[in-house]
């Protein structure tokens, strides 16, 4: 018996949902749709921790939280797409302030389709930027990892 739990929630999950889990990981485009899958990778990859810790009493100093993991920014990104995609109030400055944060080329066409006003070829290049983000997502590491930590605890827990 362990006296650790896992930080990504799998423990609490029955072992139909951890299996359902495990499926929606075999495809990027699967696991962008499932919220469950999604939050137990970010538990997993990113774990919510303050921006810094308080030192303790024994006068140790303050840490800073890591960087932000490729991965996570990767699905940021594909949800922030998503988000713009399904919102047709969103404002020119959201969509500048999105384009900040991406890959520059995907950032210049996003930018010169809100600035002419086009709002299909807009709705095509978001369509690219998920496209884009969601095999960036796919290919790290930090994803490859979570799945086989699944398929682990899977095993584990229901040999």
């Amino acid at each position: 018996m362990s006296c650790l739990k896992c930080t990504c929630g799998c423990d609490g999950l029955t072992k139909e949902a951890l299996a359902e889990v495990i499926n929606a990981t075999d495809r990027v485009t699967d696991f962008i749709n499932h919220q469950t899958a999604q939050d137990m990778f970010v538990r997993r990859i990113y774990p919510d921790e303050p921006d810094t810790y308080q030192p303790q009493a024994s006068g140790s100093r303050a840490h800073k939280k890591p960087a932000k993991p490729r991965a996570i920014k990767y699905l940021e990104y594909i949800k922030e797409a998503r988000r713009l995609l399904a919102n047709n109030q969103a404002s020119e400055d959201d969509y500048k302030s999105f384009a900040d944060n991406i890959d520059p080329g995907l950032a210049d066409e996003l930018c010169d389709c809100v600035d002419r006003e086009d709002h299909a070829a807009r709705a095509a290049v978001l369509e690219d930027i998920i496209k884009e983000y969601v095999s960036r997502l796919g290919e790290t590491s930090d994803y490859k990892k979570f799945q086989v930590t699944l398929c682990d605890a899977y095993k584990k827990k229901y040999p």
